[in-house]
C-alpha cells in the first residue's frame, strides 16, 4: 500500500529495513500528535552500554518511542518494525482513552520498555503489517485499532488491564486533551479549561484521575517537555527562545527540565544530538 494512500487511516507501520521509512519520518518530523512503537526483533550488533541503557535496546522487546529520539533508533542497524499512529486513529470512546492511556508515559522518558515480546504479540504484530498492506476496506481501521490494543493490552510490564470508567468523566478527559493540544503553551491554569469544558475544577481533577490516573500539573508538564525536547533536538533556537515560545521565563524553563529531566537545556541538547552522532558513524 502506497503510504500517500494510508494516511486517511492515520496509521503506519513499517519494517525498520523499508527505505519509505526515512522518507515517511520525515514528513512527519514536526506532528507531535503522532506515538510511536518500535518492536525489535534483533539487534544485528552489539552496542555500548551507553547507547543500551539510554535506549533500552535488546533483542525481541518492545518499546515506546518519543519523536526525538526515532531517528536515532532508524538509523541503528536493528530488524523489526516501527508503529506510528495518530490521536484522530484512537477517536471512539473508551478506545481512544484506553490508548492514550498506554502512550501517556509514566514518567517522561525518551523511551518506555514494556517488556519482551510474547508469542501472542508477535502475532499481533505480523497481522498489524499484513493488514495494514492489504488492500483497504470498510473494517481496515477497526481491525487495526483492535490489534494495536491487544498488542499493548498484552504486555507483562504494564498493567494496562484496568478497567476504565465510562460516561462523563471520560467524555470531560477527553475534552481536556484536545484543548490542551491547542492551549497548553498559552493558558496553564485549571480553570481556563474547566471553564471551557463547562465543568468545576474539582470535577476535571477527578476526570483526569480516574481516566489518565494523572493530575492536571503532570499532564500539563507531560506535554511541555515533549515539545521542549522536540524544539532542542531539532532546532537551534537558544533557551530563551524555547523558553518564551512555552511561554516560560529562561530560568523556569531550566529548572523544569532539570527536575525532570536532570541536565540542563544545553546539556541536553549536547547529550542528544551527541548519541544521535555517535549512532550515525558506528553503526
Amino acid at each position: 500500500m502506497a503510504m500517500e494512500d494510508s494516511n486517511s487511516m492515520n496509521f503506519w507501520i513499517f519494517s525498520l529495513d523499508d527505505p519509505e521509512l526515512y522518507h515517511f519520518y520525515t514528513a512527519q518530523a514536526g506532528n507531535t500528535s503522532l506515538y510511536y512503537a518500535l518492536c525489535v526483533d534483533e539487534c544485528l550488533q552489539d552496542f555500548s552500554p551507553l547507547t543500551k541503557e539510554v535506549m533500552h535496546l535488546r533483542n525481541n522487546c518492545l518499546l515506546l518511542v518519543d519523536h526525538y529520539l526515532v531517528p536515532v533508533f532508524c538509523q541503528m542497524p536493528l530488524t523489526g518494525y516501527l508503529i506510528a499512529l495518530t490521536e484522530t486513529f484512537c477517536e471512539l470512546d473508551e478506545v481512544k482513552a484506553l490508548l492514550k492511556l498506554i502512550f501517556f508515559h509514566n514518567t517522561p522518558e525518551g523511551v518506555i520498555d514494556l517488556g519482551l515480546i510474547s508469542e501472542e504479540q508477535r502475532k499481533c504484530i505480523n497481522l498489524l503489517y499484513d493488514e495494514f498492506h492489504n488492500a483497504h476496506d470498510d473494517l481496515q481501521v477497526a481491525v487495526l485499532r483492535n490489534l494495536v490494543l491487544n498488542l499493548l493490552l498484552l504486555s507483562p510490564a504494564r498493567n494496562l488491564n484496568k478497567p476504565l470508567k465510562s460516561g462523563h468523566l471520560l467524555s470531560y478527559a477527553l475534552q481536556f486533551m484536545s484543548l490542551l493540544n491547542q492551549y497548553a503553551f498559552q493558558e496553564k491554569k485549571k480553570d481556563f479549561y474547566a471553564e471551557k469544558i463547562g465543568i468545576t475544577e474539582k470535577t476535571l481533577t477527578h476526570a483526569l484521575k480516574v481516566i489518565y490516573n494523572r493530575t492536571f500539573r503532570e499532564i500539563l508538564i507531560y506535554k511541555t517537555l515533549i515539545e521542549a525536547m522536540q524544539i532542542l533536538v531539532f532546532t537551534d533556537k537558544n533557551v530563551a527562545q524555547i523558553a518564551h515560545e512555552l511561554n516560560y521565563d529562561a530560568s523556569g524553563f531550566s529548572k523544569l527540565l532539570l527536575k525532570w529531566k536532570k541536565m540542563y537545556p544545553k546539556d541536553l541538547r549536547i547529550e542528544y544530538r551527541k548519541l544521535a552522532n555517535h549512532v550515525e558513524n558506528n553503526y
